[in-house]
């Protein structure tokens, strides 16, 4: 009789037990979806604020007409508009110090750096101390001499290996003025102002010519740019500095 009472107060206390358990599971169930539909109230509440409460404020043109920011300047020789997505492709112009963003004056590593994925590599070496790196795939004709820069040479842990003038060979490179290999003297002159154009016979083809612009800024006299004719039409043209632009057979 005994073991039957204790049996009954087993089951009975299983059943109790059991029943807390769920019940407790319940109240967690429920307090888990109480504060998930808080969370998204409380979402929808600040989302409302951003929409609806945004400062006031007074307003006399319901529609303004923007106004106007243009204040280029004419483009100059010496002057290539420098933006982040200037690249050295076949769309860089040669200004009288540069292509696109490499610039003359830069050491190797510095020029490498502007190239953006354009590989350079050496195409011709003169001697020593001049050189010469040209571009690959589509703007290979487009070379770039390389000398010994005093001033990087001072620095320490820095390369005095520095760009000293571009040689452009194929057709598709133009100036910031636009002038290009096949061009007619009489189109070069065009583009220039006469005064800064000197011309000299070519060295060996006694009907071609040298037309070589002349900055007129104080600060660029150093540069020059120069354009090589059969006497009728450009062949290549080049600019840099002085004295290297001014070398006929490059680094020979």
């Amino acid at each position: 009789m005994n073991i039957k009472i204790r049996k009954r107060k087993m089951l009975f206390l299983v059943a109790i037990g059991l029943a807390v358990a769920i019940f407790t599971i319940s109240v967690v169930i429920a307090q888990t979806r109480m504060q998930t539909q808080s969370t998204g109230n409380t979402t929808t509440s600040v989302e409302s604020v951003g929409q609806n409460t945004a400062p006031e404020t007074p307003s006399t043109n319901l529609n303004p007409q923007p106004q106007s920011t243009d204040t280029k300047e004419p483009v100059k020789e010496n002057t290539v508009p420098e933006t982040p997505k200037t690249k050295l492709n076949s769309q860089a112009q040669l200004s009288i110090n540069g292509i696109g963003p490499v610039k003359v004056g830069m050491n190797i590593p510095e020029a490498a750096a502007a190239a953006q994925g354009t590989r350079l590599y050496i195409s011709y070496a003169g001697n020593d101390s001049c050189y010469y790196l040209e571009a690959k795939g589509r703007l290979k004709g487009v070379s770039f001499m390389v000398t010994k820069d005093e001033e990087k040479g001072r620095q320490q842990n820095i390369t005095s290996d520095a760009i000293a003038r571009i040689d452009i060979n194929i057709p598709e490179i133009t100036t910031v003025s636009g002038a290009k290999i096949g061009d007619t003297e009489e189109k070069i002159k065009s583009l220039y102002p006469l005064e800064q154009i000197e011309v000299k016979t070519h060295e060996y083809n006694p009907k071609g010519h040298y037309l070589i612009f002349v900055p007129k800024e104080q600060t660029d006299n150093k540069y020059r740019m120069v354009f090589e004719t059969d006497g009728k039409q450009v062949t290549s043209f080049r600019a840099g500095k002085l004295p290297e632009v001014g070398y006929v057979e490059g680094c020979s």
